[in-house]
């Protein structure tokens, strides 16, 4: 057949294949594109961009590949007989030209990135042809002949339902290994941390002098957990006062009371295969005796803020029984004593230290003063005031005025201040002291109780020890809490990571539900069939087993996030495996050939692009599972690759990754039997519902 008319025939067949493929593929990242949650808007660029190259990639099967194929295939036989080619030679000539032109020019990377392209042209020519003419010649069809001699088997009379039983055997055995030997569940990945934060925080009222010597003595017990001129640590900083709160807490994060040590690492590659993680423990231990400090030692986070690993929330609307019912679940927790969680703290502040400056405003009157006055006096005092501006060319600076340093700090000084004013009534200017008229009083403001929903909420929150699983202890926390008696005007809560990890589970179980929906739809217009669409979609059900199996055997961590993430994505690559292999079947039996004749020799052809494409999902993917790093730029220009594995990439990838290969290679190997046998089984079932109906009309027409 003439390249063009074969390439014409070939671009018609598989119009609505492909189609139906892509579109398939495509169903379940479309609700992907709706989630609304942190985790949703953190990956919204994944979906989008899996979308946008899969319909461009329709657009180059269409229109680009039946261009290229009239161009450039020619007949295997015509290969076999030359392989140096005029046409190649050239080719390889001008390159190699090109490559001396970058050395002579300086462009050492092209010139060895030439040289590269070069050798793999000549190795796709010689070696690799070599060895893909052996694997098709001799591996291949020795395959394909296993593959339809088990076939053969498997659809026998008899047979068939013992193959179902044996793929419902594994299911449940899966179900079983899981519950008794489940994986670490998380909220996102975790990971060696590149920073590892302590927080300090001490009582209301304390100044920033004070915070920052118990600060300075904090800085000195980590430098000496972690070692003298360790290779680890890039740099210890301290921050006191201004950007020392915890992003996660939802009190301020700039107060005089708050102090922060940020730890920071090593790039990965640069460790040698040492971990960072066990710093968590030596700072903590180093830290936690300082007196009237509330401590917290955590790692930076994968992923985007969703709260505390920890995280009680005591809801009321009267504030009396909101405090007491916090303090009751503190107490109780705390003296269940919990393994892992690192230190209960509350957001609740029952009162803070005031200094209110009582004034007798008779005597004010009588002296011509007001209360106003008084106030602006004292702004000025511990805050300043703007008098005037300074420029420089385009840029003004404001001069601010205030009294010395002493008045902040000793405020009984503050009454020994004279305040200068021009009396209207005489208009003379006077000046008396603030003792006068007013007199300092020590004391304790109110407390705070911060909302969430408009509710008045109380946060009691904690960090995770190292290797103590956050979800385990917040199983242990609500059981806990079940027992404990609280009256019905309270209402607990766990919120923070817990909270956002349960919106993020229902609604990937969602979009799993919607897209298996959307594919089932997609494979009825294709088919105009009920049954072959369910026969397809059986394979949803072995994508699970492999899944399943694999994160309990290997015990990876199974992020809620990534690892239902992949699990969506598995769908369309899953079931595009099986459109190929009915839609065949189907082919030939409309071609005139016995079912069971159809059946073996439709798996048995299409065997090769179902392998083709699982494997190359697979092995593309391994790189990201294992965090395989290499460095192409210094590889062509020094020679060195910097290759390494794993990385700050390699962690958060790994449970996606993980989840469609567990998914993908179990369905594949399953699906090359089962599906030709679940096929064979509903065959035989029409068949029979037929007879049934046939004879169940003769019997009535006979009456």
């Amino acid at each position: 057949v003439p390249i063009l008319q074969a390439a014409q025939v070939a671009a018609t067949e598989v119009f609505i294949p492909v189609l139906s493929g892509t579109l398939i593929t495509a169903a379940p990242f479309v609700p992907l594109l709706f989630w609304e949650s942190i985790p949703g808007k953190f990956l919204y660029y994944l979906p989008v961009t899996f979308l946008i190259t899969l319909f461009a990639s329709l657009f180059v099967a269409y229109i680009i590949n039946p261009v290229f194929a009239v161009d450039f295939m020619r007949p295997t036989e015509r290969q076999k007989k030359k392989i140096w080619t005029k046409g190649f030679l050239l080719t390889l000539g001008l390159m190699g030209v090109l490559a001396v032109l970058l050395y002579i020019s300086g462009y050492f990377a092209l010139g060895n990135l030439t040289l590269t392209l070069i050798v793999i042209f000549i190795a796709a020519r010689t070696i690799l042809r070599w060895m893909i003419r052996g694997f098709q010649e001799r591996i291949l069809p020795r395959f394909m002949a296993a593959h339809k001699r088990i076939l053969e088997w498997s659809i026998q009379h008899g047979r068939p339902k013992w193959v179902v039983i044996s793929v419902l055997v594994l299911f449940v055995g899966g179900i079983g290994l899981f519950g008794v030997r489940p994986p670490k569940f998380s909220f996102f990945p975790t990971r060696d941390p590149n920073y590892i934060y302590a927080y300090l925080k001490l009582p209301e009222g304390t100044s920033a002098d004070y915070t920052y010597q118990i600060a300075h003595i904090a800085y000195e017990r980590v430098k000496q957990a972690l070692g003298e001129n360790n290779p680890l640590v890039t740099s210890v900083l301290v921050n006191v006062g201004v950007g020392s709160g915890d992003p996660f807490d939802r009190s301020s994060s700039n107060a005089p009371n708050r102090a922060k040590i940020t730890v920071a690492f090593v790039e990965f590659r640069k460790r040698n295969g040492q971990s960072t993680r066990p710093y968590l423990d030596k700072i903590y231990a180093a830290l936690r005796d300082l007196p009237g400090v509330v401590l917290q030692v955590e790692p930076d986070r994968a992923g985007p803020p969703a709260g505390k690993p920890i995280q009680i929330e005591v809801s009321s609307e009267d504030p009396a029984l909101a405090i007491r019912a916090s303090q009751l679940v503190k107490a109780f927790l705390d003296s269940l004593r919990i393994p892992g969680i690192q230190e209960l703290n509350s957001d609740l502040v029952l009162g803070r230290p005031e200094i209110r400056l009582l004034v007798d405003r008779e005597r004010l009157q009588r002296a011509g003063l007001s209360s106003a006055q008084i106030g602006g006096e004292l702004r000025t005092a511990l805050y300043g005031k703007e008098v005037s501006k300074f420029r420089d060319k385009e840029d003004e600076y404001p001069i601010q005025i205030r009294y010395k340093e002493d008045y902040q700090n000793h405020p009984e000084m503050l009454l020994t201040h004279r305040i200068v004013f021009r009396d209207f009534s005489d208009g003379r200017l006077k000046q008396y002291p603030l003792s006068s008229f007013a007199s300092l009083s020590y004391g304790s403001g109110e407390g705070i109780i911060r909302r969430k929903n408009l509710k008045r909420t109380i946060t009691i929150s904690s960090d995770v020890l190292p290797g103590y699983n956050a979800t385990e202890i917040n199983n242990q926390i609500r059981r806990a809490l079940r027992a404990l008696p609280l009256p019905k005007e309270v209402s607990i809560k766990i919120g923070g990571e817990q909270e956002e990890q349960a919106k993020a589970a229902a609604f990937l179980q969602r979009a799993f539900l919607l897209a298996v929906g959307g594919i089932f739809l997609i494979l009825i217009a294709q088919f105009n069939s009920l049954g072959i669409p369910l026969v397809i979609l059986s394979q949803v059900i072995f994508s699970l087993i492999g899944v399943i199996w694999g994160f309990a055997l290997t015990q990876i961590e199974f992020s809620v996030v990534l690892a239902g993430v992949g699990i969506v994505a598995l769908l369309g690559v899953v079931i595009k495996n099986g459109i190929l292999l009915v839609e065949f079947i189907e082919e030939l039996r409309h071609r005139g050939y016995r079912t069971r004749t159809a059946i073996v020799e439709g798996a048995s052809i299409r065997l090769k692009p179902v392998l083709l494409t699982a494997a190359s999902t697979v092995l593309g993917l391994i790189p990201l599972a294992i965090g395989f790093n290499i460095d192409f730029v210094s590889l062509f220009e020094t020679g060195d690759p910097k290759i390494f594995f794993g990385g700050d990439t390699a962690f958060f990838w790994l449970p996606l990754a993980s989840a469609i290969i567990f998914g993908l290679s179990f369905a594949t190997v399953i699906t090359l039997v089962v599906v030709p046998v679940l096929y064979y089984m509903l065959h035989v079932a029409t068949l029979r519902s037929q007879r049934w109906l046939h004879r169940m009309r003769y019997k009535y027409l006979r009456d």
